[in-house]
């Protein structure tokens, strides 16, 4: 990817490397955060969807902090090489879309795993979703980057 004032790609190697896991890093940081519903609903009762990944607290909550610092580090980088006006302002709703779909995929992890009665309803019809919001983000993306090469053909 090009560098300098008002190129059009992420910064560098390092710093698309960066950017890409933190937009991916939101379907597990959401995972994390949207947390199990203790709904004291007993395991072989509960309408799972799919049997969740087995990991230990520690794990979780190891998982759940690390994609987060990955996503304030890659927001933190993003928002610097725009400012340095190393890469254009489209860059955002690229990395933003990413994101959202990305969000998106955990919260339907997390509700097609939860042990409650109902989880394979709510987890079918967030399923459904994801070709659209697929569709939604990748529609966002090719705005945004449509965007910015008219941008930079008019510097």
């Amino acid at each position: 990817m090009t560098t300098g004032a008002g190129a059009g790609g992420v910064g560098g190697g390092a710093d698309a490397v960066l950017v890409g896991l933190g937009a991916l890093a939101f379907a597990p940081a959401t995972w994390w955060v949207s947390g199990v519903f203790p709904g004291g609903v007993a395991p072989d009762v509960a309408d799972y969807l799919w049997q969740p990944v087995r990991l230990s607290t520690t794990a979780v909550t190891m998982l759940g902090i690390t994609a987060t610092a990955v996503i304030v580090l890659a927001a933190v980088r993003l928002r610097l090489l725009v400012r340095a006006d190393s890469v254009g302002r489209h860059w955002l709703h690229v990395a933003g879309a990413a994101a959202a779909f990305a969000a998106y995929l955990g919260l339907t992890y997390r509700v097609a795993t939860t042990p409650v009665i109902g989880a394979n309803i709510g987890g079918g019809a967030l399923i459904l979703g994801i070709v659209p919001a697929g569709l939604g983000a990748l529609a966002w993306t090719a705005v945004a980057l449509s965007n910015g090469r008219r941008a930079n053909r008019r510097r």
